[in-house]
């Protein structure tokens, strides 16, 4: 559920990230608060038209208009039973309604402008521009008197769930309050909070100030943990469901995802403006942000991530062996650690002399590095022993370097704006590949190795003869080009420039453009049958339906992410972020158009309650229904 300067409310499927509904209806004026009730099945919003509106999630039917209020409505929620629906306005009051009806029950005069209503238990409480919070029955809207007294105004309420509620001042007060309204406990946290939120067991509190957030041990009053690394004002912050992981957003344009125990960042969700909200789902596996400009929605548990594996150092290159077996990744210090993808397997450890490049064998028996200074060698992986020089030192210095797909060549790309392959074996450089401007940054091999392609700091891509070395194909990009691949078929090239990737095919026509990132694509793969991977400098993973170009899912990582790279099935991938290689198993991923353009085009059709076979008809972008369906498995 969102709500933008757009003067809409929207109503969206939190996994295939479809629009369910559009909501209308506040006189095109802008929308300030919405909420969801318990059940999924009706939400509130409100805003400047200064009332309040009850919709149908489903269908997005307006259910009730809650009119009365003589100015715009900030807030608008559900009580946790669904029974009423709160709103606050700057007009100085609240107002209590029958969520059922839409009846007014009572007026709530609180003196000044109502900045929040939150629902505990039988309690609704008020935060105004005053030192106190005024308490209310949520049932019948009788005033109960105050619950909270501070020295100072009070910025931020909240409550458990359970009847408790929390409040904070600008004095850096905060206050627990039992089901009756006693102070039940003090937290002396010493900054102005803004922000508060209980863990759903009610045993900690998450509070924000500034570009800080701090979780409490409410019954020890002690801070357990204090979580940096936003550049601006926190605006929000929630627990997940669980209390493993809280989330943040901030004013800097991102969301953070922290573990709630250690305080070890997780993930970074980039946005191009200020974070305004978030929400998770109700099983924790998706978060909703959104500002000004839009909301989108993200997958908070790296669905399919099998296995991470610290380098100690910052990771420049990291390389699949062709069946998983194996993952092999270089620091910029020169540690080269091979790992073998089973669980309790240890790694084996070789060390370079500089930041490094690195390729393995498909058997996994033969790791290859190239550094800066230019040395390429071959080392044995079960001992991690040097075998062969390939390159002397000094030779110019290697930025790529891959496997052919039958391990018995590298082609490695370098500073002097050539490419050059090598035999392993013999340690022979084979070819030299010439007529690129600038140095190159990518390379990669076809399926069956008889074709190279590099990627270049000019701004073009380069297809090859393995064999000869000639020029078989040059493609002009917008800009340098650090990542580029062959689909399984070897009949697509897909190449990053800037924060757009491009599939080419066939021998002309224009690329199909993938477009979503928020900084540079480092990095682009073939996923499964149909699908598109690409790594960014915006901490992201993304996957695309190759067909529609439609994004369908995407993860965050805590830093930029690097070099990918995948296995020969495409059922596993590997990424650098940081001083971390990440491991998913990935799977066959579809849009729910795409798989209702699938099952549309199938030669069958129910007739008389049995299927029979129909003539086939074309998709889009495939040659045949029978081909499509070869190429997206259900």
């Amino acid at each position: 559920m969102t709500a933008g300067e757009d003067r809409t409310a929207r109503i969206w499927d939190a996994r295939t990230g479809a629009e369910r509904a559009t909501l209308r209806g506040h006189d095109g004026r802008r929308i300030f608060s919405v909420d969801i009730d318990a059940a999924g099945a009706r939400v509130v919003t409100a805003g400047e038209d200064r009332t309040a509106r009850i919709w149908d999630a489903r269908t997005g039917r307006a259910l009730a208009v809650l009119a009365g209020h003589t100015r715009w409505i900030w807030v608008a929620r559900f009580s946790p039973d669904g029974a009423r629906v709160v709103t606050a306005s700057l007009d100085g009051t609240a107002r209590l309604w029958d969520a059922a009806t839409g009846r007014l029950i009572a007026v709530l005069h609180d003196g000044t402008q109502v900045s929040d209503a939150v629902f505990a238990g039988s309690e609704l409480y008020l935060r105004s521009e005053a030192p106190t919070v005024s308490r209310w029955s949520a049932i019948t809207g009788e005033p109960r008197g105050r619950a909270a007294t501070h020295t100072t105004r009070v910025t931020a309420i909240a409550s458990d769930g359970r009847g408790r509620l929390a409040s904070a001042s600008a004095d850096g007060a905060v206050q627990i309050h039992a089901s009756d309204g006693a102070v039940a406990a003090t937290l002396a946290v010493q900054f102005p909070v803004t922000r508060l939120a209980f863990r759903p067991d009610g045993r900690q509190l998450a509070l924000a100030g500034g570009m800080e957030v701090q979780i409490w041990d409410i019954e020890r009053r002690q801070r357990i943990i204090a979580l940096h690394g936003h550049a601006a004002e926190v605006t929000a912050i929630e627990f997940a469901p669980g209390g493993a992981r809280i989330a943040s957003s901030s004013d800097d344009g991102t969301v953070r995802l922290w573990d709630a125990a250690t305080g070890q960042p997780l993930a970074l969700i980039p946005s191009l403006e200020a974070i305004q909200w978030l929400a998770f789902a109700p099983d924790g596996s998706r978060i909703a942000v959104g500002g000004a400009g839009g909301a989108s929605v993200w997958s908070t548990r790296g669905d399919g991530l099998r296995a991470v594996f610290d380098v100690g150092e910052p990771v420049s290159s990291v390389a699949l062996r062709s069946d998983g077996g194996q993952v092999i990744a270089c620091g910029s210090l020169g540690a080269v650690r091979a790992w073998p993808t089973r669980e309790g397997a240890a790694p084996i450890a070789i060390q370079a002399a500089t930041r490094c490049v690195a390729a393995i064998t498909p058997d996994g028996a033969i790791a290859v590095t190239g550094d800066d200074d230019g040395a390429l060698q071959t080392w044995d992986t079960a001992s991690g022993r040097p075998l062969r020089e390939l390159a002397p030192a000094r030779a110019p210095r290697i930025y790529a370097i891959t496997m052919s797909p039958d391990g018995r060549r590298v082609v490695t790309g370098h500073d002097d704006s050539a490419a050059r392959v090598w035999d392993i074996a013999t340690g022979r450089l084979i070819a030299t590949l010439t007529g690129h401007a600038q140095e190159i940054f990518a390379t990669t091999w076809s399926p069956d190795g008889a074709r190279i392609a590099t990627c270049s700091n000019d701004g073009t891509s380069r297809i090859w003869n393995a064999v000869s070395g000639d020029a078989l194909r040059t493609l002009p990009l917008d800009g340098s080009c650090p990542g580029l691949a062959f689909d399984a078929g070897g009949t697509r090239l897909a190449t990053a420039s800037r924060q757009i990737a491009q599939v080419f095919a066939g021998e002309a026509g224009p690329a199909d453009s993938y477009e979503g990132h928020q900084g540079t694509v480092s990095s682009v793969v073939f996923g499964p049958p149909g699908l598109l991977v690409t790594t960014s400098l915006d901490t992201t993973v993304r996957i695309w339906d190759l067909a529609t170009r439609q994004h369908l899912e995407a993860f965050a990582l805590p830093e930029p992410v690097g070099e990918a790279d995948i296995t020969a099935d495409r059922s596993l991938l590997a990424a650098r972020s940081g001083d971390r290689v990440y491991l998913w198993e990935l799977a066959p991923t579809l849009s729910a158009a795409r798989a209702r353009a699938i099952v549309d085009a199938l030669p069958l059709a129910l007739h008389d309650g049995a299927l029979v076979r129909t003539p086939p008809r074309r998709l889009a972008g495939s040659a045949t229904a029978d081909t499509a369906r070869s190429s997206y498995p259900p």
